[in-house]
């Protein structure tokens, strides 16, 4: 075996050597150790190694050119110190630039390309540090730019993976997982090969910090993966964009926890920034999704929790800022001055067919705002919805359009500011719905409506309507507080209906039988109606 080993019988005084000048030809061998001269590496056999060993520091110089398949460029093991400022070529499939273990740090200033399949740049090891600071390509498919097992990896150069099914940087747990891995990760990767992974934080790693950019140009790549019950950090310098078709950002998986304090979005057809997939997202930064129906987030499977406070968005008129796919259940913790944000047209959250629950908490004075959309989109009919505490804001679409009955406890504040509606009761396209409306126990929501022609709650039924809801209609050329269709016959109130609009009633009865009323309902005085009927008999119950 043909190794470059460096002992302290060999330097006697000197700890610091020049690796250059190095060949290896066939079965022979011959070792050329020539300090401060540049020369050329080439590791021509599988089993053949440079080695700095037993506590001892070298450098390479030269440039390094592993060939055969299998083969490792340059070993640092046992407490040693490495560092390379030469030139790496990996050629062999399957073959390692520089391997770094057992309690070894490992520094890496020097260029790497790679043309083989199935290569690494560099593979840090059991407790060792490794840290690069140069450009690292590759060519082949199913590469790996940086491998970090139960060992801290630094990342202050460009990684570009060009081939398909490639990573980055994975991170992973190994052996007793014991001291498990942690990354820093200042550089920036590029992803330009299809279905590839910018860094891959497998399960029983600690964590990964992103303060470089992440650019996502490969169809169906991602940006960072999260595999389940590890910790990923974008920090508030890091920048994660997916460009390609189908791409992502950040996939969060189940147990998982994603922190956003950067910028991640999603730019082109069918991209979605973040993919929370039964894990937990926290969101200090900024999320966007704008461009052919991109997503800002997409939820995937039960238990996901998203804490929001900053802004998550969509500018796209066909997209929605967030979006629950079959069998998603999403709960949002929402505080300060962030929102939800879709400006052109698309949704706030669309509920997909398919998805489960979605539980809205907070206390956020912004919290889900789609201007010309609906802030909530129930396309799926789920009848597990709650508002606990939220602020929605609709301009010309709607707060929640739902045709199916939610929870019939909530409480926040909807804020109608043009044209909508804060709740509107029917179809997806404005039809009836033949469904029963129940707020019965909804005292601690309020309906404010400041824009012109807006309305309270517009229920288009065939069903009984029930509501403890308060609505105050506060523009002269408002809607109404509570409008009716004509397949409504039964309405119980008992929530507190006021209104100043001398253009609209507060209730719009249209062609309802029976009317119980045990909440309040005002009009002003002399030049407004509380309540109107058309011709049919009507029984009204005050009590």
């Amino acid at each position: 075996m043909f190794v470059h080993n460096i002992t302290n019988a060999a330097q006697a005084s000197a700890r610091a050597y020049l690796l250059s000048g190095v060949s290896c030809l066939g079965m022979a061998r011959r070792l050329a150790v020539v300090a401060g001269v540049l020369g050329a590496l080439t590791v021509a056999d599988a089993r053949a190694q440079t080695i700095v060993d037993n506590g001892d520091t070298g450098t390479n110089t030269g440039s390094m050119t592993v060939s055969d398949p299998d083969a490792v460029g340059f070993l640092i093991r046992n407490a040693s110190t490495g560092i390379n400022e030469g030139l790496i070529t990996l050629v062999g499939d399957r073959s390692t630039g520089i391997r770094i273990e057992t309690g070894s740090t490992g520094i890496n200033n020097g260029e790497f390309i790679s043309s083989g399949v199935g290569v690494t740049g560099i593979v840090i090891e059991t407790g060792s540090t490794g840290t690069n600071n140069a450009e690292l390509t590759f060519l082949g498919a199913n590469s790996v730019g940086i491998r970090i097992n139960n060992a801290t990896g630094i990342n202050n150069g460009v990684i570009k993976m060009t081939g398909d099914n490639s990573t980055g940087i994975v991170i992973e747990a190994g052996g007793s997982g014991t001291n498990n891995p942690a990354s820093i990760l200042t550089g920036n990767i590029t992803l330009d090969g299809s279905n590839s992974t910018g860094i891959l934080v497998r399960t029983g790693a600690i964590s990964a910090i992103n303060d470089g950019d992440i650019t996502v140009n490969g169809p169906g790549s991602t940006g960072v993966v999260l595999e389940a019950g590890t910790t990923g950090t974008n920090s508030n310098t890091g920048a994660i964009s997916a460009y390609g078709a189908g791409s992502t950002g950040v996939v969060i998986g189940a147990g998982a926890t994603g922190i956003n304090r950067g910028n991640i979005s999603a730019h082109e057809t069918e991209t979605s920034g973040v993919k929370l997939q039964g894990g937990t997202l926290e969101n200090t930064g900024y999320i966007q999704g704008g461009g052919g129906a991109a997503v800002a987030v997409h939820v995937e499977g039960a238990g996901n929790v998203l804490t929001n406070t900053q802004k998550i968005s969509t500018d796209d008129s066909s997209g929605s800022a967030i979006v629950l796919g079959a069998g998603a259940g999403l709960t949002i913790n929402q505080s300060g001055m962030g929102g939800i944000f879709a400006y052109d047209g698309g949704h706030g959250i669309l509920i997909a067919p398919g998805a489960v629950s979605l539980h809205v908490n907070g206390d956020s004075v912004r919290q889900i705002t789609s201007y010309y959309g609906n802030a909530i989109e129930n396309a799926g009919e789920i009848s597990d919805l709650k508002l606990t505490g939220a602020y929605l804001m609709a301009g010309d679409g709607h707060g929640v359009r739902t045709a199916t009955s939610f929870s019939n406890t909530n409480s926040g504040v909807i804020v109608v500011a043009r044209s909508g509606s804060g709740i509107a009761f029917q179809n997806a396209d404005g039809s009836q719905t033949t469904n029963s409306l129940d707020l019965s126990n909804s005292q601690g929501l309020t309906i404010n409506v400041v824009g012109t022609d807006g309305t309270g709650i517009r229920a288009n039924t065939t069903g009984v309507v029930n509501t403890a809801v308060t609505v105050d209609v506060q523009s002269e050329d408002g809607g109404s507080a509570l409008w009716l269709g004509d397949g409504v016959t039964t309405v119980i109130n008992g929530g507190v209906l006021t209104s100043v609009s001398t253009t609209a009633p507060t209730v719009f009865t249209n062609k309802v039988t029976n009317f119980t009323n045990s909440g309040t309902i005002t009009a002003p005085n002399g030049v407004g109606t509380a309540l109107a009927f058309d011709a049919q008999d009507t029984t009204l119950v005050n009590t």
